[in-house]
């Protein structure tokens, strides 16, 4: 019985860690952009490839998998103590796992939602502030820059970028290109999209809000010369960004920067 009940609780706790935070923050999903691929590869927003935090070259977050042997008489022994220790410590570590992505999930809403009240008081007297335009803004670009990327040609998403960024982007390209690389983004999908924090400054050209992203897409490198791909794989990997949105002096909104998860402590976040 012990053990049902173990099992069926980390069950719960991962349905609840994998749950889009747009669910969680109690807001609705919104259909991705028409003929948008549902496909990812390599992805502009950097990852675990070596990319870096403002811009493209990175490929998605691959799992490494930390093979371990088999030990002889000596890894479960003969006393059943180490046998109990030994399966209490399985369960023990999905708890402790999927507790700690849960606390992650549940904060990453509770920032969504006072970010959502204040595009709410700010809209109220802005209207270049308005939740819904911008959100639909952010689907948009992250779908354009995916594709450009992979294209090598950032001339259909330069009008989805700031200035510093498209320049960050293209001495990338530029480089891959010298080394005879190509990244290929494939089945590129957006799970989530939802703001976390922001900045109203008196000159509206310093506005910024930050949207926490969620994709999945397949991410690898090949070589052009030969097509052999030399980093990345061929599955489709799950990745977590955050995209800051900076506002234009025409009251729209263009991608700036691009941060990983684990560089989170950079953002002032709604708490």
């Amino acid at each position: 019985m012990k053990t049902f009940l173990s099992i069926l609780l980390t069950t719960l706790l991962l349905l609840i860690a994998l749950a889009p935070l747009s669910i969680l923050a109690e807001e609705s999903a919104s259909p991705s952009p028409a003929g948008a691929s549902p496909v990812y590869l390599l992805r502009a927003g950097g990852g675990s490839s070596g990319g870096s935090s403002s811009g493209g070259g990175g490929g998605g977050s691959s799992g490494g998998s930390a093979g371990h042997t088999h030990g002889t008489s000596g890894r479960y022994g003969s006393s059943g103590g180490s046998v109990l220790a030994y399966f209490l410590f399985i369960p023990f570590s999905a708890l402790t796992f999927f507790g700690a992505a849960i606390v992650y999930r549940l904060r990453l809403s509770k920032y969504a939602r006072n970010t959502k009240k204040l595009l709410g008081m700010l809209e109220r007297k802005d209207s270049a502030w308005k939740y819904k335009n911008i959100q639909r803004q952010v689907k948009t670009t992250y779908f354009a820059v995916q594709k450009a990327w992979t294209a090598m040609d950032l001339t259909p998403a330069k009008v989805y970028m700031s200035a510093e960024l498209l320049d960050n982007f293209k001495t990338k390209l530029s480089w891959m290109e010298y080394k005879h690389q190509r990244n290929i983004l494939k089945k590129i999908k957006l799970r989530d999209a939802v703001p976390v924090a922001l900045h109203d400054a008196p000159d509206d050209t310093k506005d910024h809000v930050w949207f926490y992203i969620k994709g999945k897409m397949v991410d690898y490198t090949i070589d052009t010369d030969t097509g052999a791909i030399t980093d990345g794989s061929t599955t489709a990997n799950s990745f977590e960004e955050y995209w800051q949105f900076t506002r234009t002096g025409g009251g729209g909104w263009v991608l700036n920067k691009i941060l990983q998860k684990d560089e989170s402590d950079q953002i002032p976040f709604s708490a």
